[in-house]
């Protein structure tokens, strides 16, 4: 299923773009409800979990700067529900690399 998400990010219309992240949004904040319902058992599943998500995150990051409001809003979204799952060390060491290209705000040059 990731390849076609994947697929559809690199798509035309801004609108498909924007309702594949939601779509994302939504697959995450469902698996993020079912965490409290998972047992230390499934601790590699949980890692892959947390690998796809960052991957995902590497292909919305670029669309945190794009021209369409609702396109940044949904990305904006993604990153939020993104980070919620990830620890705070997780946060810091995979995910803000991943996105601080995309956050930074260009420098202004001396004249």
């Amino acid at each position: 299923m990731l390849p076609c998400v994947e697929l559809s990010l690199t798509h035309a219309d801004e609108e498909v773009i924007a309702e594949t992240i939601r779509f994302l949004v939504s697959l995450c904040t469902t698996n993020a409800q079912l965490d409290g319902f998972r047992t230390s058992g499934n601790a590699q599943q949980r890692m892959l979990h947390k690998r796809i998500v960052l991957r995902v995150c590497q292909s919305v990051g670029h669309f945190l700067r794009h021209p369409a409001l609702h396109v940044r809003s949904s990305a904006v979204d993604f990153v939020v529900v993104a980070a919620q799952q990830l620890s705070l060390a997780d946060g810091y060491a995979r995910l803000v690399p991943l996105l601080r290209e995309h956050l930074a705000r260009p420098q202004l040059e001396a004249v």
